[in-house]
């Protein structure tokens, strides 16, 4: 029987549900969705809004992309109410190395984890002041008094929304040496010295100390060697580099290996509570936070309570097509699978041909590949499907310049990722007030 596990943590938990480090991990466990990095501190803050036209990942990976979003969106609770998953893996990992800090837009503030060497990449950075911060390095003492208290209030969150999984901390550390490639044993790390990695590794071992004793939690346990430190060395040739997190790949297999006896005799007893509840799923839906969770080409604007858009037949336009796309919904689907679709539009008729494609939910089955062209499924919606919508509530359609409408329309899909994506092509005016799907 496969485990359904969910991770909240980095690439020493992630890297167990990879082929690469276990081969046959599949056998026995469905890595659902695995949020990275994310401090104790961020998780159950309010999302921040902020302007699309000021994103710009082009120097970013996709991992470091979707990272920041995720700390700006806190998409990481509705996804964990959706999936229900037996386990949740959780180490501590973002809490001993970054810690978090307060932004604010102007209007609201929120706490984000601090990767803000990375986070400035991009331009939308600037848009945020910050306001406080709360970090391991600068001040563990008052850094571990606010992190006790997020952790318990996350415990009684999981408690009340996803009461069916069990927690599992993963007690990992940071590794301090490795072997080169004559065999001979050496410092990991360059930058940091063997105490600097033992009083990270203290840090860590006092998070997840607190957790699993506190919380009475289950626990995946590693041990020391006969200096006190991880007994686990680093890997020179570890596919994501030479770091301290990065392990031979025998810690990997011993995870696999604890997992599997957890697995074997789960805490808790499942039953249907929430997965027959109703679940809308579109970050940021009805657009208060402005444009944050959408992708936004030139030409949508927020407008304070959607996002408006006209195009011109110009044909020295720079852009041909406008395309206002919701973040990747992960939905792990492995059979087709009926959601609803909800669509609230304001349309210029006289602009914009009945003939137009102006909605769409595009499925795809890999988060790096969301293009039109790699798509699994394309569900279309046009003018006409507003027109005929509003036909049944009014009979003077036509003689109206604009139409306000919500179109609702029952949607099967069948992929791992889905995009609920609004268009316009070189001609057209309309406003979009909301777009929403929602589980059945």
């Amino acid at each position: 029987m496969v485990s359904k596990c969910f991770v909240i943590g980095s690439c020493v938990s992630r890297d167990m549900f990879n082929s690469k480090f276990v081969s046959e991990y599949k056998d026995s466990f469905e890595l659902q969705v695995m949020q990275f990095q994310m401090s104790m501190l961020s998780i159950l803050e309010p999302p921040i809004s902020y302007p699309g036209a000021l994103w710009d990942s082009s120097k970013m990976t996709i991992n470091n992309y979707s990272h920041m979003r995720s700390e700006l969106n806190k998409k990481v609770l509705a996804q964990l109410i959706l999936h229900q998953p037996e386990f949740l893996i959780m180490d501590f990992f973002a809490d001993a190395e970054h810690g978090a800090i307060k932004i604010s837009n102007g209007a609201a503030t929120t706490w984000v984890t601090d990767k803000r060497q990375i986070f400035s990449q991009n331009p939308l950075w600037t848009y945020f002041d910050i306001e406080d911060e709360c970090t391991p390095n600068e001040n563990f003492s008052r850094f571990y008094k606010v992190w006790q208290l997020k952790f318990d209030e996350f415990l009684k969150w999981a408690t009340e929304n996803i009461p069916n999984t069990e927690i599992i901390v993963n007690r990992a550390r940071f590794a301090t040496h490795l072997k080169n490639a004559n065999g001979d044993l050496e410092e990991i790390s360059s930058k940091l010295t063997l105490n600097e990695i033992r009083e990270k590794n203290n840090r860590w071992e006092q998070l997840s100390t607190y957790a699993i004793k506190t919380h009475n939690l289950r626990s995946l346990e590693y041990g020391s060697d006969e200096s006190g430190a991880f007994p686990y060395l680093g890997d020179s040739e570890h596919m994501w580099g030479r770091y301290i997190a990065h392990f031979e790949n025998a810690y990997y297999r011993d995870m696999f290996g604890q997992m599997k006896k957890i697995s074997k005799t789960p805490q808790k007893e499942r039953t249907p509570v929430l997965s027959r509840s109703v679940q809308q799923l579109v970050p940021n839906n009805k657009f208060e936070l402005e444009s944050a969770s959408w992708e936004i080409d030139p030409g949508f604007v927020y407008v304070g309570d959607g996002m408006s858009v006209e195009k011109s037949v110009a044909k020295d336009g720079p852009y041909a097509t406008t395309n206002l796309k919701s973040d990747a919904i992960q939905l792990n689907l492995k059979a087709p699978t009926d959601f609803m679709l909800e669509a609230d539009y304001e349309i210029d008729l006289r602009a914009t041909h009945a003939d137009r494609a102006v909605l769409f939910v595009r499925g795809f089955n890999r988060y790096q590949e969301q293009t039109f062209a790699t798509s699994t499924e394309n569900h279309e919606f046009f003018v006409s499907d507003f027109i005929e919508e509003a036909k049944a509530q009014t009979c003077d359609v036509e003689t109206r310049s604009t139409v306000r409408v919500r179109l609702r329309r029952k949607v099967t899909l069948n992929s791992k990722f889905v995009r609920v994506v609004s268009y316009m092509g070189n001609k057209g005016k309309m406003k979009v007030n909301e777009l929403s799907l929602y589980t059945m």
